[in-house]
């Protein structure tokens, strides 16, 4: 057993898979933080999940959130953009994080959508033929339940259909 501090607490990791025991400690703190700030474990996870996608792909733009020019919609957007971009391609973040850095501090939430998703478009390694094949293959369809007996559909086709 390897003990590692976390959140100012101490958490045993077990001599077995690292990688298993650190997950487990991450699952840990971010359940002890929802608890604390009355947030779900989702919402506390996505938040960091965020916060590192900003921090080590987008640094101009993170910078812009910690200062507070750029707003909590606009930072949301720009890191689920560059979520999407592949692992591997530091250059094609870099030049996503050049492209919407100052649009994310000036825009409106929609028009910086509107902006940040045409130069996720342009920075792409893959062609968008190749990755429009691979996101049809996912295509599905939803119904959420709502209130009075009604429901919502909800569903991910491919736009030419």
């Amino acid at each position: 057993m390897t003990e590692k501090k976390l959140a100012g607490k101490t958490v045993l990791l077990s001599g077995g898979s690292r990688g298993i025991g650190l997950a487990i400690a991450v699952r840990a703190a971010a359940a002890d933080l929802a608890t604390r700030v009355r947030l779900s474990e989702t919402t506390i996870r996505s938040r960091a999940h965020r916060a590192a996608v900003l921090s080590t792909r987008l640094p101009l733009t993170w910078r812009g959130y910690l200062a507070g020019d750029v707003s909590e919609q606009n930072a949301t957007t720009a890191a689920s953009f560059a979520d999407s971009l592949p692992n591997d391609e530091a250059d094609a973040w870099a030049a996503f994080d050049g492209a919407v850095s100052t649009a994310a501090a000036s825009l409106t939430p929609a028009r910086f959508k509107t902006r940040a998703r045409a130069a996720r478009e342009r920075v792409h390694a893959e062609s968008l033929e190749a990755r429009h094949e691979r996101a049809a293959a996912d295509r599905d369809v939803w119904v959420a339940p709502e209130l009075d007996g009604m429901g919502s559909i909800t569903a991910l086709l491919p736009a030419v259909q």
